[in-house]
């Protein structure tokens, strides 16, 4: 299966060099809409209530928890108020002693304070946060001469198109239960709604249907690019020492260079750009060509370089 990257040539250098490639993290597109979905909590704000009297019903464990946040409150606090306060546990028990006098019981404050509703909005805020910044996206495509992509992507008909050998174990080895077809992306006029549940992750069907819902569906005005995305986990030692241009960490993954077949220069390269990468690309046994203007139709055809 032959799949294609449109970039420019200082990525190219980058890749070639240092045999690295990006996966970005979907907060970094250029479409906010990316691995955006609308996500529907499992727990219903009874359940919350549920889980809340249960929480507060073991003292054991919510005293646990409030010296922990005793902790953490008593350590940032100024010196001043440390010495009136003495320890993080003299804390926790000068609030209980101020709520039974007043006749007030933990459970109490925790349902007049805490709102199922606003709840459910962190949880589903927090997943969101957490899948748009800890999966990376290798985004390829399975058409090298699509004009706009040149356009965009490949710095206006002055970059290059890369081919790869879709077939090799880089492209499938880190989820080998899907295969390559099941990463291609579907475009749609609806945002995907997922109701989450925790069976989510343990069967096959609902895993495709997980992963096809947060980051393989897209706007039907991206059907254009015939996209076709690899998933990886972002790990930190995997982060380099830039940022892009928006803030975000990069992440490189190792390239094996023979997944690279060919590549090929824009209409816009220049003969210069064409000589300084010619010797590289050759070198790791990877075809050259040239992007020619086509002379009747609105279309590019490619002309491969001889050696």
């Amino acid at each position: 299966m032959k799949l294609y990257k449109y970039t420019n040539l200082s990525v190219l250098e980058y890749i070639l060099t240092h045999k690295k490639i990006r996966f970005t993290q979907a907060i970094a597109f250029n479409d906010p809409f990316d691995v955006l979905p609308i996500l529907v909590s499992p727990f219903a704000p009874e359940d919350i209530k549920s889980m809340l009297s249960s929480y507060c019903s073991d003292p054991t464990a919510l005293r646990q928890s409030l010296n922990e946040f005793a902790n953490e409150q008593f350590a940032s606090l100024p010196v001043e108020f440390k010495s009136l306060i003495h320890s993080p546990g003299a804390l926790v028990d000068f609030i209980e002693s101020a709520l039974r006098a007043k006749g007030r019981t933990w459970e109490s404050v925790l349902h007049q304070y805490v709102n199922p509703d606003k709840m459910n909005e962190s949880l589903l805020i927090g997943v969101i946060h957490s899948l748009r910044n800890n999966l990376g996206i290798l985004s390829l495509t399975t058409v090298p001469d699509n004009l706009l992509m040149w356009a965009h992507y490949a710095d206006s008909h002055a970059g290059v198109v890369m081919e790869f050998n879709g077939d090799h174990a880089f492209f499938s080895k880190m989820l080998p239960e899907f295969p390559l077809s099941d990463f291609e992306v579907a475009y749609t006029n609806k945002r995907p709604v997922i109701k989450i549940q925790k069976n989510h992750l343990t069967e096959h069907a609902l895993k495709v249907e997980l992963l096809r819902a947060l980051f393989l569906t897209k706007s039907i005005d991206w059907a254009y690019e015939r996209e076709l995305r690899i998933l990886r986990p972002l790990a930190p030692e995997l982060m380099s020492n830039t940022i892009d241009s928006m803030g975000h960490p990069i992440y490189l993954y190792n390239l094996p260079s023979e997944c690279i077949r060919a590549v090929t220069f824009g209409c816009r390269a220049t003969n210069d750009d064409i000589l300084k990468f010619r010797p590289m690309c050759l070198s790791h046994g990877i075809c050259v060509s040239k992007a020619q203007i086509d002379k009747n139709h609105f279309k590019l055809n490619f002309v491969e370089l001889p050696n």
